[in-house]
């Protein structure tokens, strides 16, 4: 995904990643406390939730895969990785 993409509400709604209830009402509180008050604080609050579900949706595109493998698999595919290089 690219990153313009994670601040759309498709995106956002796809992966599940939007702020509501009690989680964003603990994040408009974290902001208060970090953004100086003035005539435009509530703008650069909304800006700062959505950069924030913006960044919790690019990253969930980053979603990692699950593997299930018996320690005789695991052990087969360390030795894999190994003799190939990986990780080093």
């Amino acid at each position: 995904m690219d990153i313009e993409d994670a601040f759309t509400p498709e995106a956002i709604e796809a992966a599940g990643t939007n702020v509501d209830g009690a989680e964003e009402a603990a994040l408009r509180e974290v902001l208060v406390g970090a953004i100086p008050d003035n005539d435009s604080a509530h703008q650069v609050i909304d800006l700062a939730v959505l950069a924030f579900v913006a960044g919790r949706t690019y990253e969930n595109d980053q979603a990692a895969v699950t593997l299930r493998m018996t320690p005789r698999i695991m052990s087969a595919f360390l030795q894999y990785c190994i003799d190939r290089g990986f990780g080093t």
